[in-house]
């Protein structure tokens, strides 16, 4: 896309210069959010008058309301910003960056989503060494043995552990992994399927040059082969063929991982993904020239593309349902319960070893009726740091019939054990894990301290009895806190499930709009340095440090993702 300029007026009339390159593909999304946004935030301006207790501010949110709309309406008009005028550009005219060595710059062309690779940061789930060795080893036998169905459909309902089994599979052959994706519900860009395909293609480029020069020869030929094509197509000319190059350097086949796909936020769109890659590799004489392990929870529109008797020569498929995980669950609570009382000594002196008994760690395990997820639980609870591991591996004897009880019960007792606090600390528990649960994409307890108005140090402090269903960093309030699992969220949002415990979404987003239309408040009017920062931190590389910045950098305009829900 090429550059333009333009200008705004700012509040009182004052000349606003808006100094702004945008890419389409990093923000497509963000433009039509932002649209949607503006006009409820317009429309409903008398509202928020009523809402909010700083009316003397409400002139200075229309300005920024008009300038944001001004910055949205040209990147969705496929215009850039740059200095005083308008410059449209039309149809699919794409100019690409290049590198300093005049090549195609194909991050930048790609934008592949940050932190959905087998290399994500921490925290992973894995496989706990010593167990799931026989699935482990079905999977080892369709990478070797030259099957000639060079798709693995790995499913199991959820709490399975299908996600640590993928991830292990990715560390144990990392240098045949030419390209993985870890899909995540309610986590921005990692539940959307437009950037799959891409992302998959960035990493396959790193991953081998001959693949990379395929890459940069197809988007030169087809410069919107990222946007606006068919997934038959994008996975012919960005995965297939560069991956087919690769294979006359290497000896053995590439292996490519996409995990959770049922955790797609577009149903029909993963359809017909699937489709589109079962029906090329069904073609008569066909060989794909990598190893395609994909994992699901068994969905209806999932199922129903796997189970086409078309598409059944080439599909490999594995449910974990056929495989008994009890012995497994013994031996990690074993493990893990048997480290508590060894790091908690000083809390275990009247409680005789070993501990816990073999009869504990059966009712556990059957506690947890196959499923890793509440094993994990289960021990998670064990191990917060509120109350003696003992008493709490009692309760957790009794947490039976599912996840439904485990989750009360963890809940229950972490409001239990803050009854104590005054009603203001007890409040905030209840509003921050409301919160943490309607996000979109995971904030940093700074950052939801920024965002709420409430001390880092009071959400830490409020949160420590959640470690068994929230994954909390320890040491770092620049990390985000994360869901141990997203079944927490569709428990939390039922009323027939979790009662009492029930989050209301429409009062809990409507809250969480209006605070960070607050925020709004603290935005410049030269609004230029704004869209510089955000654009600047988005097309950056994937790295650790550029993900803290997100999260530190963005609480300003988080919410604005979420206003249209009011």
């Amino acid at each position: 896309m090429e550059d333009g300029a333009g200008c705004c007026v700012g509040r009182e009339g004052e000349r606003t210069d808006v100094h702004v390159t945008i890419n389409e593909s990093n923000f497509r999304l963000q433009s039509s959010i932002l649209i949607i946004v503006i006009k409820l935030v317009v429309q409903n301006l008398h509202l928020l008058h009523l809402a909010s207790s700083r009316h003397r501010h409400l002139s200075q949110f229309r300005t920024h309301i008009t300038l944001l709309t001004m910055v949205a309406f040209q990147i969705a008009s496929n215009t850039n910003i740059h200095g005083g005028t308008f410059a449209p550009v039309g149809g699919n005219q794409i100019s690409f960056n290049r590198d300093a060595t005049g090549k195609l710059d194909l991050h930048n062309i790609l934008a592949p989503v940050s932190g959905a690779s087998y290399t994500r940061p921490e925290p992973i789930a894995r496989c706990h060494p010593g167990t799931r060795l026989k699935v482990i080893s079905e999977i080892d036998k369709w990478i070797t043995d030259g099957s000639d169905r060079p798709i693995l459909w790995l499913n199991a309902p959820a709490g399975a552990g299908k996600t640590a089994i993928a991830q292990t599979i990715a560390e144990h052959y990392a240098p045949r992994i030419a390209a993985s994706f870890f899909f995540l519900r309610g986590a921005g860009p990692r539940s959307q399927i437009q950037q799959l395909i891409p992302t998959l293609a960035y990493q396959a480029s790193e991953y081998s040059p001959a693949a990379s020069e395929s890459i940069i020869g197809a988007l030169k030929n087809e410069p919107d082969l990222c946007h606006g094509k068919s997934f038959q197509n994008q996975l012919q000319k960005l995965l297939i063929t560069p991956i087919r190059v690769t294979r006359s350097f290497r000896i053995k086949k590439p292996i490519m991982v996409i995990d959770a796909l049922d955790e797609c936020n577009d149903k029909e769109s993963m359809s017909t993904f699937i489709e589109a890659m079962t029906a090329i590799c069904s073609n008569p004489g066909f060989r794909l020239p990598f190893r395609l392990l994909l994992t699901s929870r068994v969905e209806e529109h999932i199922k129903k593309q796997f189970n086409d008797p078309v598409t059944q020569s080439v599909i490999n498929y594995l449910s974990l349902q056929n495989f008994d995980a009890t012995d497994d669950i013994k031996l990690y609570m074993e493990i893990e319960l048997s480290a508590i009382y060894r790091v908690k000594k000083h809390l275990m002196m009247d409680v005789l070893s070993p501990w816990p008994s073999s009869s504990d760690i059966q009712q556990l395990s059957k506690n947890a009726a196959g499923s890793f997820m509440i094993a994990s639980t289960l021990v998670g609870f064990i191990k917060t740091e509120k109350g003696t591991p003992q008493n709490k591996l009692k309760i957790a004897m009794n947490m039976t019939d599912g996840l439904d009880p485990v989750y009360n019960q963890v809940i229950t007792e972490a409001l239990k054990e803050n009854r104590a606090l005054q009603q203001k600390e007890l409040q905030i528990l209840e509003l921050v894990l409301a919160v943490i649960i309607i996000l979109e994409k995971p904030l940093s307890i700074a950052a939801l301290g920024k965002l709420l108005n409430i001390k880092a140090s009071s959400i830490a402090y409020a949160l420590q009895g959640l470690q068994a269903i929230l994954l909390i960093p320890e040491n770092d309030h620049d990390e985000p806190v994360k869901l141990f699992h997203t079944s927490l969220k569709a428990y939390l949002c039922t009323k027939e499930r979790s009662r009492e415990l029930c989050i209301n979404l429409q009062q809990k987003h409507v809250m969480l709009a209006i605070k960070c239309l607050q925020k709004l408040q603290d935005i410049p009017v030269m609004i230029n340095d704004a869209c510089e920062d955000c654009y600047t931190l988005l097309k950056q590389p994937e790295n650790r440090e550029k993900e803290l910045c997100y999260y530190t950098q963005w609480t300003k305009v988080y919410a604005l993702s979420y206003c249209y829900l009011m």
